[in-house]
């Protein structure tokens, strides 16, 4: 039989422990990465809220612009019409009153 110290025997003790160094290393490695790919999907995902959050600020901005040009853009219809109305009942009053002069 070999002893501890055949040549033979030495390396592969020795490999054996690399390896498994090699191994624990790499596990290691895989584990930072997991960490970091987390890290990095929880930053996009902040980011994304920001975004959304800082849209959606500007989406109410400009629909409540919008709604406060819509309504006085009512008021002003409502003001046309009422005046169209005005003038279309002067109108028939002088038309009345031309065709009662024209009678006499």
């Amino acid at each position: 039989m070999a002893s501890q110290d055949s040549p033979i025997l030495v390396p592969c003790y020795m490999e054996k422990d690399y390896l498994k160094s090699l191994n624990d290393r790499f596990a290691s490695y895989i584990t930072h990465m997991r960490q970091i790919r987390e890290q990095h999907g929880e930053l996009e995902t902040t980011n994304l809220l920001k975004t959304t959050k800082i849209l959606e600020d500007e989406i109410v901005a400009l629909k409540s612009t919008y709604e406060r040009q819509l309504e006085k853009l009512r008021k002003k219809l409502e003001e046309i019409a009422h005046e169209r109305t005005q003038h279309q009942l002067a109108a028939s009053k002088n038309s009345a009153l031309v065709a009662d002069l024209q009678d006499k």
